[in-house]
């Protein structure tokens, strides 16, 4: 605890009635970003008119088609297909369409659109997971097409898991029961197709990563004659006030007697994707067959081939052989369980109750975390105390700390699945102290951060934990700065990118179970004089945010070891360029 000896007496008092909530003014919200944010809480975000319009060019073929849109909010498919159904010369194309929503607003968009049409037999005001293919006037139907809603399991409701848990698969299949909600709209949508039937929809980025996707995509490649995803640069949510990536996915040919494997292929924005749903509608070649990691197949080929050449060499090893990465502690409440100093203060709280933690990916500066760089939290008043109960029996706890867990509501600790899970539900399960962090999320690449002060974190940051001698295959364990250098080395970032997804405004998030995977090319030996100084180099780079120059510092070691060569640098490099300016995605608005 020697960390904590002045924590509590060398910040400002002034800020001793700060709540305990994040220091955030609200800004009013006019009604329509209310409306916005309402949309985004049930994961429901409107698609802008020219992609609903390709996507219901390609998938509706002829005037007869019937045509279901399973969540239809405020109407953009429908329009677009009843377009394509009178262009293709149906007399009455609204009598044509069908469809599914639980809300009353996608109901007025309806009335409005199409001149007060709602009958049930068309359109039930239901959750599609329980709907049956006769609840509908007709049970199969040509085309499904749609945006199904973005929820994760994590934030469903008890109503929407349990629904979630009824929908079944063909084929002797399973889906992942936790995952997201729109995998099992998709999934459920294939009751509702004809023999020879097609499907287009619009769906997150997760798509193409989520191990809990990995179900659906099987489920989808074996359903259809054809399938293809389309990997979208272009944000098109952007007036939805989010920057969620974008895949298009097309399936057509359902229960044909043969079925090829989904295809993948990335298209810049939508009228590079009119261009590719032109060439797979015409049956040419189109993508690659999808057999692995989904920024493997749409990486530069010469990078590809640099990378496979070097993880084949005796000096790769992947980070989950050298280390076991997990999350940090979950507390439940990262703004109740972590404090300020000053809040620590205020609640007069003893310092035995205290352990020192980071809690956010921007409390590292560098490669390594040093006590120095604790301190500074704590001069700084950020969050970097956790309220830990565990040293005392229940019965001997300090009144001033049963007061401050008063603090929340009886109802607020019965409706927390973490504290459920707890007892008693204010003791944060304490582990080993980490010997280093890894930053599971950044706009950059990955970073390890050695544990020279000893705290703890919270789940928003990684624990890494060194492999004994033991456990390795090496003749002796890597020194940590070497692997935290080489991690920073255009290879390994390169390995992150391929592991890894885009995430909310073009982040690379990155699994624990994919950052084991993420390679790094390690010397045999013990680490020179030239590592530890390109060490201490990088670092106060990285310290300054000049991560580009830390990772030079990173590759002109790996040369100096004879590792790789300028050229496989350079290669890697524009690889490595490619997938980022990827994950960032374009953000101009569709037209």
């Amino acid at each position: 605890m020697s960390l904590l000896s002045s924590s509590l007496t060398s910040v400002d008092t002034a800020q001793a009635a700060l709540p305990v909530e994040d220091d955030v003014i609200h800004p009013v919200e006019t009604t329509a970003k209310r409306d916005i944010t309402e949309r985004r809480r049930n994961g429901v975000f409107y698609t802008p008119a020219s992609a609903t319009k390709l996507l219901a060019q390609w998938a509706i073929r002829t005037r007869t088609e019937s045509v279901l849109e399973p969540s239809f909010g405020g109407c953009g498919f429908l329009q677009a297909a009843s377009q394509q159904l009178q262009t293709l010369g149906a007399l009455q194309p609204e009598s044509q369409l069908y469809g599914c929503d639980i809300e009353s607003e996608a109901f007025e968009h309806l009335s409005k659109e199409f001149s007060g049409r709602s009958a049930e037999s068309h359109f039930r005001k239901k959750d599609f997971l329980k709907v049956e293919p006769g609840d509908f006037a007709i049970p199969s139907f040509d085309v499904v097409l749609g945006n199904p809603p973005y929820v994760s399991w994590h934030n469903m409701s008890l109503e929407q898991r349990q629904s979630a848990s009824t929908v079944k698969v063909a084929k002797g299949r399973e889906l992942y029961r936790r995952g997201s909600l729109w995998t099992f709209f998709v999934a459920h949508s294939l009751h509702f197709l004809k023999p020879g039937g097609r499907m287009a929809w619009i769906l997150p980025g997760s798509f193409l990563y989520a191990d809990y996707a990995l179900a659906l995509r099987e489920l989808i490649a074996s359903s259809f004659e054809r399938s293809l995803a389309v990997s979208l640069d272009q944000r098109i949510f952007l007036d939805e006030n989010t920057e969620e990536s974008t895949v298009v996915l097309l399936c057509e040919g359902y229960n044909a007697e043969a079925s090829s494997a989904m295809h993948l292929v990335a298209a810049k924005d939508v009228v590079e994707l009119s261009n590719v749903l032109d060439a797979w509608r015409d049956r040419e070649k189109v993508g690659v067959a999808w057999g692995r990691e989904a920024n493997y197949l749409l990486s530069n080929t010469e990078a590809i081939s640099v990378y496979e050449k070097l993880r084949l060499t005796s000096a790769c090893h992947t980070l989950g052989n050298l280390a076991k990465i997990r999350i940090g502690l979950v507390t439940g409440a990262n703004d109740f369980f972590v404090l300020r100093p000053s809040q620590a203060k205020a609640f007069q709280l003893p310092l035995e109750a205290l352990r020192p933690i980071v809690g956010r990916l921007n409390q590292f500066r560098g490669a390594d975390f040093t006590p120095e760089d604790f301190a500074a939290l704590q001069v700084n008043d950020e969050r970097c105390l956790l309220v830990d109960t565990g040293v005392y029996p229940e019965a001997n706890m300090p009144d001033a700390l049963e007061d401050y867990l008063t603090r929340l509501s009886k109802e607020e600790i019965a409706k927390n699945w973490t504290f459920a899970k707890r007892d008693p539900w204010h003791q944060v399960k304490q582990e080993r102290t980490p010997d280093a962090f890894f930053s599971c999320m950044s706009q950059i690449g990955p970073m390890l951060t050695i544990n020279s002060a000893r705290v703890q974190c919270t789940n928003t940051v990684y624990q890494v934990e060194f492999h004994k001698q033991t456990q390795l295959s090496l003749a002796a364990p890597p020194d940590p700065r070497q692997i935290a250098i080489s991690l920073q080395s255009t290879f390994s970032q390169f390995s992150a990118e391929l592991q890894g997804r885009g995430f909310g405004a073009g982040a690379l998030k990155i699994e624990p179970s994919q950052a084991a995977r993420i390679t790094l090319l390690l010397s045999s030996g013990e680490a020179d004089q030239t590592a530890s100084a390109s060490f201490k180099k990088a670092n106060d780079y990285l310290r300054h945010s000049k991560s580009d120059e830390a990772r030079q510092v990173a590759d002109e070691l790996l040369i100096h070891l004879g590792m790789v060569n300028v050229e496989d640098v350079a290669s890697l490099e524009e690889g490595l360029n490619s997938l980022r300016a990827m994950r960032r995605g374009i953000r101009n608005k569709p037209v």
